[in-house]
């Protein structure tokens, strides 16, 4: 049986007619409701009886919205087809706020830090599909144009297509991955947690994935439910957006169950006149600074024995 993604862009795919499947099929109902808590269980709330604000991405008719407002949480959703957004607002009323968008896109349109984590059920892999599939009209910007076979997926993808009046814009499944899990980083909190379920094509696709939101400052791992079941098997992608901030207020008053209260403030020691608006440039300092940008991906210098080393007079 072929892959959705390889019949027809998700906005084709999921017509009037696939989101009517729905709302009559009960196997598909219970499947994705199935597949939402199970995000929601490795989301690992570590309140999971407050109410938190998630983003809920592919969110189509709202099943796994219902799943997040059945535990009290707060969602917005966004899917890319009208279609799917139509059914959860007319006719399944759902209760999140929800966005017609291509996640290929980003998300960057939401403040940074607003999330408290992020779930996503069969969506991931259709940021690997280049955009279309042979001989499909659309209309864009209120031009029909046909659009061309792409199958190419991978990182070496570097077809553009030409959108109408909004310009061209680059399709390579690499970069789509970038700009989705870069703008993903900055709208969660830090310390949140971000699960995808998805369904990668192939191990090189996997690896894609995976890489991608590494090398985009996300720690974390696949998780596979059932890995000896051909049908059963799942897999969760389990992303973590930075180390827990457990930081404190400094320099505040704080109240004794006594009633008496002690106050707190921070002891350093003060600098020299001579060090006051002078930059740290060390060497343990700039091996330091380089380390911290090699692990949100950024591609560094390697170290040598001249890191930090002042030039000699002649330069």
């Amino acid at each position: 049986m072929s892959r959705p993604e390889h019949q027809a862009p998700p906005e084709v795919f999921y017509n009037e007619g696939e989101a009517k499947k729905y709302l009559t099929s009960s196997r598909m109902v219970e499947i994705q409701t199935k597949l939402s808590e199970r995000c929601l269980e490795l989301l690992a709330l570590d309140s999971p009886n407050e109410s938190r604000l998630l983003l809920d991405i592919g969110c189509g008719t709202g099943l796994s919205g219902d799943v997040l407002s059945e535990h009290g949480h707060h969602w917005v959703g966004l899917d890319i087809s009208e279609s799917m957004l139509g059914v959860a607002v007319k006719v399944r009323d759902v209760q999140g706020d929800l966005f017609a968008r291509d996640m290929g896109d980003g998300v960057g349109m939401f403040r940074t830090g607003v999330f408290d984590g992020a779930i996503s059920v069969s969506a991931l892999q259709w940021l690997c599909n280049v955009d279309s599939t042979g001989a499909i009209e659309e209309e864009v910007g209120g031009n029909v144009m046909e659009s061309r076979e792409l199958n190419q997926r991978g990182a070496n993808d570097e077809q553009r297509v030409e959108l109408g009046g909004r310009g061209t814009r680059d399709r390579s499944a690499v970069h789509r991955l970038n700009v989705f899990f870069a703008s993903l980083y900055c709208v969660l909190r830090k310390g949140s947690r971000a699960v995808f379920q998805f369904y990668p094509e192939n191990a090189d696709q996997l690896e894609l994935i995976t890489s991608a939101a590494m090398r985009n400052g996300f720690s974390g791992g696949v998780v596979v439910d059932f890995p000896n079941s051909a049908k059963a098997k799942k897999y969760y992608l389990c992303l973590n957006a930075g180390p827990p901030d457990q930081t404190g207020p400094r320099n505040e008053d704080v109240t004794e169950p006594g009633g008496g209260r002690i106050h707190s403030s921070k002891r350093e020691r003060p600098r020299k006149k001579s060090q006051l608006g002078r930059a740290f440039s060390t060497r343990e300092w700039i091996i330091e600074k380089k380390e911290r940008q090699r692990r949100v991906g950024k591609t560094v210098r390697s170290d040598s024995k001249y890191s930090g080393r002042k030039r000699s007079k002649k330069f």
